[in-house]
């Protein structure tokens, strides 16, 4: 029996409800499946957790990309967290709940 490797990350795909944003991709690190994202209600906290589960993105400015990294996430990371997606049964949702279940999901991290 084979076991697979972790990766450091995975790319998610969600789909923003509003179109012109675009198909928007993420590469998250996983966490432990307990682990607490509510940064205890501390707004600011939770930027910085969900944050810092963001490895790369495909995010673009006047058609020039954006580099993934800490100065970058200060300036967009609470535009990012405002977007709401596409959920299952094309329910809406703030960009936050799928980054939570996919980073503590470890089988998307686990290679071939």
């Amino acid at each position: 029996m084979e076991i697979g490797k972790v990766d450091v990350g995975a790319w998610l795909t969600l789909r923003p409800v509003d179109e012109r944003i675009g198909e928007l991709r993420l590469k998250i690190r996983p966490v432990p499946e307990d682990f607490d994202f509510s940064g205890d209600g501390d707004t600011k906290k939770q930027l910085q957790t969900i944050g810092s589960l963001i490895v790369d993105w495909n995010l673009e400015k006047d058609g020039v990309a954006i580099p993934c990294n800490d100065e970058t996430r200060r300036l967009y990371m609470f535009h990012l967290i405002q977007v709401m997606v596409r959920g299952e049964g094309d329910e809406q949702e703030s960009i936050v709940g799928p980054i939570s279940r996919f980073a503590a999901d470890i089988t998307n991290f686990l290679g071939n």
